[in-house]
């Protein structure tokens, strides 16, 4: 008898709970959206701001190789013949590992004929470079062979008379 005298009273009472429920979830599925569309912006924006970032610091890199480039280019201007000797002390004078971190070293390279390939071994020999030898070993109408590299480390005395034409990647960049 009570839950008869209920329903006379209050027809939609049944459905309210129905209702707070259905406003409940509507509310959360907005939040929800604007969340994830907020993160999605700070995601964006984090991401334009590396981006960004990553690349002043390539343009900067670049700009430090120019100027490297730039400097050896003046040394070979301003000398009629470098020898071993000035190339070392041109670049002790950069001093790489205090003012150009990550550079391995530096380099010159000559590029020779075929023709002019065992005179130029020769002249590397008679100047104290026993080991010298351009590699690898192909026969070949161009050669463009690392002659100098300084610091003379391990691993630069190492690709010493590579002939850095037999690589893909630096001959395009070189024919550039």
């Amino acid at each position: 008898m009570r839950s008869t005298l209920l329903s006379k009273l209050a027809p939609g009472r049944a459905f309210f709970p129905y209702l707070v429920l259905l406003a409940g979830l509507i509310f959360t599925a907005v939040v929800c959206y604007n969340l994830e569309a907020f993160g999605e912006a700070e995601d964006q924006a984090r991401f334009k701001a590396s981006a960004q970032e990553i690349g002043a610091a390539i343009e900067s890199r670049i700009e430090t190789y120019l100027a490297l480039l730039r400097s050896g280019s003046g040394l070979y201007a301003a000398s009629d013949a470098v020898t071993p000797t000035d190339f070392q002390r041109f670049v002790e004078q950069l001093e790489l590992d205090q003012h150009y971190t990550g550079i391995q070293g530096i380099g010159f390279s000559a590029k020779l004929t075929a023709a002019e390939k065992d005179s130029f071994v020769n002249s590397m020999h008679s100047q104290g470079k026993t080991n010298f030898k351009i590699w690898p070993e192909h026969g070949r109408d161009e050669y463009h062979a690392i002659v100098y590299l300084e610091p003379l480390t391990k691993l630069n005395e190492l690709a010493l008379g590579y002939d850095m034409f037999t690589e893909p990647t630096r001959r395009r960049a070189m024919e550039q």
